[in-house]
């Protein structure tokens, strides 16, 4: 059982590393950003306080402040670019001729590339982009880190707290420093697996990105009490790769729910059935499924 010989949790948090970082707003971003926005709702259906929050620089800090120093950080950036803009065109106006010339070339003159080279050209766009990429993820963690270290206090988890991640965790982003701390303090973690594409249809993923889903999800089980799943599917297929996986020599209970059975159309909770996710939480309080 998870909580076996423990108190009901103090306090839940729900971790949004990946979606606060990526701005992706795709499937799983999706659920997270819902989940994260009846955290309040959620809090008072189940009588324990449900807090979103972001993992960064080895700690954890409210998701509602990475918001709001972001929405101050991106503000700055964007009166900046306005200002660069702004210098530029005063510029030219002044100095560059507004005469433009125009040069035509006889469609003869372009060369015809083969495949060969295409596909060169094609690689080297692709490595450029993830060059840029992983940059721009290094110095946004880095800034947000500075910002939210220097402005406000991290949390501090107790063993009798427990710790959703219905978010995804094996972008760049992910923080397993942050978790394997917390980790070392007994604190109950349940990740949320969206399924598991990469190993069950391996055909689908990049030979790459495989190998690191399956790292990721192997560090993650290591952490982990438990996990729920979002179908009965994905479940049997967790629990057929947790009886194949290193980790497969201790109990790692796995257990289902239906994704959005609780949320009505205007936003409102319903009377939870059995396999909502109030009702999965409100088990793992109770000692039920876990």
């Amino acid at each position: 059982m998870i909580l076996n010989g423990k108190k009901n949790p103090e306090n839940i948090y729900i971790d949004c590393t990946e979606t606060f970082f990526s701005g992706l707003n795709t499937g799983i971003q999706r659920v997270v950003n819902e989940i994260s926005s009846r955290s309040q709702m959620l809090s008072q259906s189940i009588g324990v306080p449900c807090i979103p929050v972001i993992g960064v620089g080895g700690k954890y800090y409210l998701l509602k402040d990475a918001l709001r120093i972001r929405g101050d950080l991106l503000e700055k950036l964007k009166n900046f670019k306005r200002l660069l803009k702004d210098s530029y065109y005063s510029f030219r106006s002044r100095f560059v001729n507004k005469s433009k010339k125009v040069h035509h070339y006889d469609d003869q003159s372009f060369p015809i590339l083969d495949r060969s080279s295409w596909s060169f050209l094609l690689k080297a766009e692709y490595f450029s982009k993830e060059i840029v990429g992983l940059l721009v993820s290094v110095a946004q963690l880095q800034i947000m880190h500075f910002r939210l270290s220097t402005l406000v206090k991290p949390i501090s988890m107790k063993s009798n707290d427990l710790f959703l991640i219905p978010d995804g965790f094996t972008g760049r982003y992910y923080d397993f420093t942050a978790l394997k701390k917390i980790f070392k303090v007994n604190v109950t973690i349940i990740p949320l697996l969206h399924d598991i594409i990469p190993i069950t249809h391996p055909e689908v993923a990049h030979e790459r990105d495989a190998k690191i889903f399956r790292k990721t999800l192997d560090q993650m089980l290591s952490y982990s009490s438990g996990v729920m799943t979002v179908s009965r599917s994905v479940k049997e297929n967790v629990e057929k790769y947790l009886s194949h996986s290193p980790i497969s020599s201790r109990f790692l209970p796995v257990h289902f729910f239906y994704l959005g059975a609780d949320f009505s159309r205007e936003k409102k909770y319903r009377s939870h059935k059995n396999r909502s996710l109030e009702g999965v939480i409100s088990s793992v309080i109770q000692k039920k499924f876990f």
